[in-house]
């Protein structure tokens, strides 16, 4: 049993939280790869601050915050450390030049170059794309592929601001606000795009779903809600985006992907989709 085995390793801040009577603070870990991330928010009548750490898989820090109060909110990706690409890439705000820009780290090869976007992990991923990394620019309108290789764009396309994609075979998949649409991963060309009414996809979707688009591997799952505002979950074909069939799903229920499967959970109980 997992739970009963003796700890490995534990870390412990270096410094306490700067938290007073007046405030609160949290913290949070996930495991990516071989790295470990750890966050930690603190509020006080001062303010706020965040910071993050990098641990390798001996609970050593890599990186930690480079500075404390407003400092540790940095710029770039998520105002700290971030890991990407099942532990292979490293983020993080370039602070020297003050600036929104953010710098990557390919932690195989130990290069790096910075970028004037927020790079985000797709979900799923296949593995297929595994020389590219995905980012949103700093405007929000363009959806940009770098290289990791050559360390530059290797491909630019336009789109909403989001970071809700998937890599399936060498492609992109995305919903955007009027439509699906699917990515050649090496080039930018739109290998099919497919209207989906985006009207549907409210807030109250979103509130019964831990996100829009899933996949099996098979078809491209989009959830929203039918004209009556049921919650539903629509199919797509994953070669040429052509709409398969339509089933309602029940109220409340958050929905999440494993390992190509299907599940809900609701304060009901679970359910799988076949």
């Amino acid at each position: 049993n997992g739970w009963d085995a003796p700890a490995r390793w534990t870390f412990t801040t270096p410094d306490p939280l700067g938290v007073d009577e007046f405030g609160h603070h949290s913290a949070w870990a996930h495991a990516t790869g071989d790295l470990v991330q750890v966050d930690s928010w603190s509020m006080s009548s001062d303010g706020g601050a965040r910071a993050s750490w990098v641990l390798d898989a001996d609970g050593s820090a890599l990186r930690s915050p480079a500075g404390t109060g407003s400092d540790a909110f940095g710029a770039g990706y998520g105002g700290g450390y971030g890991v990407l690409r099942r532990g292979r890439l490293l983020t993080e705000p370039d602070i020297a030049t003050g600036s929104s820009y953010t710098m990557l780290t390919d932690l195989a090869t130990g290069s790096s170059f910075r970028v004037d976007a927020s790079p985000f992990d797709a979900l799923p991923d296949d593995g297929s794309l595994d020389d590219l990394v995905l980012a949103q620019s700093s405007s929000g309108v363009d959806l940009i592929a770098y290289s990791l290789a050559a360390g530059r764009p290797l491909w630019t396309v336009p789109g909403p601001s989001t970071t809700r994609a998937m890599i399936i075979e060498g492609r992109i998949v995305r919903a955007e606000t009027d439509r699906l649409v699917s990515i050649d991963g090496r080039t930018g060309e739109t290998i099919w795009s497919t209207p989906i009414d985006g009207s549907q996809m409210s807030a109250d979707s979103y509130q019964a779903t831990t996100t829009s688009v899933f996949t099996d591997g098979r078809v491209v799952l989009v959830v929203g809600l039918d004209p009556t505002q049921v919650p539903e979950v629509t199919a797509y074909g994953l070669n040429d985006g052509r709409k398969l069939w339509s089933s309602p799903l029940p109220r409340g229920v958050w929905l999440h992907e494993v390992d190509g499967e299907l599940y809900g959970q609701s304060d009901q109980g679970f359910l799988a989709l076949g």
